[in-house]
């Protein structure tokens, strides 16, 4: 299976932009695939479908994004922000990256999920530093 930070970098390869969530999921044919929101460089949120086998994009297309959503998401990962490629490589050290989304609360972080054991890692959008994530 392609491991998050290249499966973000063949997704960024085809709708440039910042990767605002990624997810291993299955399809309609359930078949795994890697989901991709990424805020495009002309301010649109669009859905990428890449193959974990081999990297192809599948699919893509336009989100429909609140206005809300997509101005946090630009606020956050402005000027030298970690990337999600870069929180999925140093989550990759505690598992297998299956997620990686954005998350506004405490000034905005990447939340990074990790299998075999469903673990959940925060990342900090200003470091590559990996924390357990606190669920209040």
């Amino acid at each position: 299976m392609l491991p998050a930070p290249e499966a973000i970098g063949k997704a960024l390869a085809h709708t440039p932009g910042k990767v605002v969530s990624a997810e291993i999921d299955d399809n309609a044919q359930d078949r795994l695939i890697w989901e991709f929101e990424i805020l495009a460089e002309d301010g649109t949120l669009q859905a990428v479908d890449v193959n974990p086998a081999g990297g192809a994009v599948l699919s893509s297309h336009q989100e429909r994004g609140e206005s809300d959503d997509l101005a946090r998401g630009k606020r956050l990962l402005k000027g030298g922000a970690t990337d999600a490629a870069a929180a999925a490589k140093a989550a990759a050290a505690k598992g297998t990256v299956v997620s990686v989304k954005l998350k506004p609360e405490n000034g905005g972080h990447w939340s990074v999920e990790t299998g075999p054991r469903d673990q959940d890692w925060s990342v900090p959008l200003d470091s590559v530093k990996v924390s357990p994530e606190r669920h209040d």
